[in-house]
């Protein structure tokens, strides 16, 4: 099946990086652009424009009526022969369609970036165009990465745990992060037990004994009954989509009476939150709570809670993970969870101490 062709340009283009770290040490012949065209499903155009283009930028020399080989005096090969340990680490968020409004996605995949970048990684940032556990391999493997990590975006968005087998047993040390395989597969996640234990204890404390949980599917949780049990707390959880759907759901509660002490949300829910407390005469200084999941933004005069990730902790583990795999001759898979906190805000900034 043909693809598109900025599809197939890109897929040459990344196939072609693997044959230059993989042979980083001597000049080789790049296969032909018919040979290449007939490879990734594109025209031969579009192979000969990605070969022109990577010729123009001294990554490959072209020789006359010889062909087109790998340049051993291009700034990739220079860095390589004078020693420069630069691990060559794959990093992917989600399926690779990187798209999202989410404050907390934005923090985590800003922090695995830093961490890895601090650590001395040459990151490639991957988009997987195919779907397919068969074709994404296909895509990953040519690639010949020291390491990959695995974000994940969502609960949706569960990981193919053969396909990451597939790839270790490829010679890729895969570290996920934000999903756990113990036992299968190293990788790092969050834990906010200690904060909904510590919002547990406040709400004892102030008597708020009706809690409201407010989040898309997409979104993962814990056994919330485990920190809010039946005997004590009335616990109402939402998870329907689309939003004006899951916030008529909320607006439905309000109306029958339903008054929550407690009203868990994401970040971006806050607004319209507070629109809705306001619109039933809930006053969330007082009344109504309100406590943002996996992190806030302060963006206006809030005044509750938020649980937050410990993202460069986490970070910080991923890296050290992936040198460990680097440094070692069998990959051994090691999970780690780092708690996060518990943050209260006054006025849109965070309280002294907290």
């Amino acid at each position: 099946m043909p693809v598109k062709q900025s599809e197939g340009a890109e897929r040459i283009r990344y196939y072609i990086y693997g044959i230059i770290r993989e042979h980083h040490e001597e000049s080789v012949r790049i296969p032909s652009s018919y040979d290449l065209a007939e490879r990734f499903g594109t025209t031969r155009r579009v192979a000969q424009y990605e070969l022109e283009r990577l010729i123009e930028s001294g990554l490959l020399i072209g020789k006359h009526r010889v062909g087109t080989f790998t340049n051993p005096n291009s700034e990739f090969f220079w860095h390589a022969s004078n020693g420069e340990p630069q691990p060559f680490v794959g990093v992917t968020y989600g399926s690779g369609d990187y798209f999202t409004y989410s404050y907390t996605a934005s923090l985590s995949i800003a922090a695995i970036y830093r961490q890895l970048a601090e650590s001395g990684c040459t990151l490639h940032d991957l988009r997987l165009l195919r779907k397919t556990p068969e074709t994404i391999f296909e895509e990953i493997a040519p690639l010949h990465l020291d390491a990959l990590v695995w974000a994940v975006k969502n609960n949706d968005d569960t990981l193919n745990l053969s396909l990451l087998r597939r790839l270790i047993d490829a010679k890729i040390p895969v570290v996920t992060f934000g999903q756990l395989f113990p036992g299968e597969v190293s990788g790092v996640a969050p834990s906010c037990g200690d904060a909904f234990r510590k919002l547990a204890m406040i709400c004892r404390k102030e008597n708020r004994m009706r809690i409201l949980i407010q989040y898309p599917q997409s979104t993962f949780l814990p056994d919330m009954d485990k920190y809010f049990p039946e005997k004590e707390f009335e616990l109402k959880q939402i998870t329907r989509g689309p939003l004006p759907e899951n916030f008529n759901t909320a607006e439905e509660l309000l109306k029958s009476g339903f008054r929550p002490g407690l009203w868990i949300c994401e970040d971006g829910f806050i607004p319209a939150v507070e629109r809705l407390c306001s619109q039933y005469g809930m006053d969330p200084r007082r009344e109504c709570r309100i406590v943002s999941l996996y992190a806030y933004r302060p963006a206006h005069e809030f005044n509750g809670y938020s649980i937050h990730p410990d993202f460069e902790r986490m970070a910080e583990n991923a890296a050290e993970l992936i040198q460990r795999h680097l440094s070692a001759e069998k990959y051994t898979p090691e999970t780690i969870r780092v708690e996060g906190s518990l943050i209260e805000w006054i006025n849109g900034k965070r309280k002294k101490g907290g």
